[in-house]
């Protein structure tokens, strides 16, 4: 995967392999008591998908597809919610399929659980919401096995795919439809302006 655009857009180079992966710098802080919101617009993708976007640990290999292993879950513009269960990657239906210039947003928030709150295990576990261009797919509940950080993740199988990562409360195009009366975070805690969602031209997109 390339980075362009100051870093803010992944597109596939390498065509060997099925999924290539990326996952954000910054982790989620476990135990906030703030929920954290990220995005990302599909400015360019082939027909029939080819993109997931999701959380992992760095336990998943950067050639496998979100979600598909272990400590991961994705929600692939296929339509599908791709997450491991009993040790067998799981593929369920979570909607209509997704094409090129639409939205996935995800309001997120994770909690550490000692042994002693989960039994035998430290476990992080996780709750992820996914909207699509502002609208609601439902929420998720996901465990972590481990002490370990979760990322923001971004899988491309299309070769052509060109996915911009809005974490940027300024670059946010549907922050508008987050849950009012509540502080909301980006990755890097700063609050989120709800009126301060912007439009796809705002990216610079339209001349592309």
């Amino acid at each position: 995967i390339r980075l362009l655009d100051t870093n803010h857009c992944a597109v596939r180079i390498q065509e060997r392999g099925l999924y290539k992966t990326v996952r954000s710098v910054l982790s989620l802080r476990p135990n906030s008591e703030k929920r954290v919101y990220y995005e990302f617009f599909f400015f360019k993708q082939e027909t029939g998908g080819g993109v997931c976007v999701g959380l992992s640990t760095k336990e998943l290999p950067l050639n496998c597809l979100c979600g598909a292993r272990p400590n991961s879950i994705g929600f692939s513009t296929s339509g599908y919610l791709v997450r491991t269960v009993d040790g067998k990657d799981s593929w369920e239906n979570f909607g209509p399929d997704l094409a090129s210039g639409c939205t996935i947003g995800c309001l997120t928030s994770v909690k550490k659980l000692t042994k002693e709150d989960s039994g035998s295990k430290t476990m992080v576990k996780s709750m992820i919401e996914f909207f699509v261009d502002g609208v609601s797919r439902g929420s998720v509940e996901y465990d972590f096995v481990g002490d370990l950080e979760v990322y923001p993740t971004l899988s491309l199988f299309a070769k052509n795919a060109q996915v911009y990562s809005l974490f940027s409360g300024q670059d946010m195009l549907f922050a508008a439809a987050l849950p009012q009366g509540e502080d909301i975070h980006t990755l890097d805690g700063q609050s989120i302006q709800r009126d301060a969602a912007n439009t796809p031209k705002s990216l610079g997109l339209a001349a592309r």
